[in-house]
């Protein structure tokens, strides 16, 4: 019988590398979201949850409201 050769994994992110990827992707967006409304201040946990949000969903997650 022919022996299998293994090819080990490369190493899974962990939960932190993951939601710290997540949180830069937030903060970038919103601040688009910030920018593209004329840097007008005053909204930005609007922008926040609306990155939040929009971020999640196409990530696959299902964003709580």
């Amino acid at each position: 019988m022919p022996t299998r050769k293994t090819v080990p994994f490369p190493p899974a992110a962990t939960v932190a590398e993951i939601e710290s990827d997540l949180r830069a992707q937030i903060a970038a967006r919103a601040f688009e979201l910030y920018t593209q409304r004329g840097a007008e201040h005053g909204h930005d946990l609007d922008d926040w949850l609306r990155a939040e949000q929009e971020v999640l969903q196409n990530a696959g997650a299902v964003a709580v409201a």
